[in-house]
């Protein structure tokens, strides 16, 4: 939804880089600033932004509309977003041309985080979850 939420549960305040949305989470207590994608098919973060990469599990190839990709997955013990933990969790490391500059350090879709409604207030910069 949008607009103010009738939720009563969790959120955070989101940053605003029209037309994309960035939320704050941490990994194994890492800060990372990720995109909101919900058509994401994991949860992808950005190589070059990373100073000390944890474990590598295994390696994945496959090609989506921008070519050929290689995801290496790496297991984080814990992973909060707001004041929410969410255990652990699987992420994706993948190259992104060394573009450190970047403003996100990844992207996200809310749904793998096990959100099932989401809502955007955009006049309070404020994203809201139900789990």
């Amino acid at each position: 939804s949008f607009g103010v939420s009738n939720f009563s549960s969790s959120g955070l305040t989101f940053m605003q880089s029209p037309p994309l949305v960035g939320i704050a989470m941490r990994f194994d207590g890492y800060p990372v600033e990720l995109m909101l994608d919900t058509g994401a098919s994991s949860l992808m973060l950005f190589h070059s932004h990373w100073r000390m990469a944890p474990k590598v599990s295994h390696v994945q190839h496959s090609t989506n509309l921008a070519g050929d990709l290689v995801r290496r997955m790496v297991e984080f013990k814990t992973a909060t977003i707001g004041t929410l933990d969410l255990g652990r969790q699987n992420a994706y490391f993948v190259e992104d041309g060394n573009n450190a500059q970047s403003e996100f350090d990844g992207l996200v879709n809310p749904a793998l985080l096990g959100f099932r409604q989401i809502s955007f207030d955009f006049a309070q910069n404020r994203f809201e979850w139900i789990r």
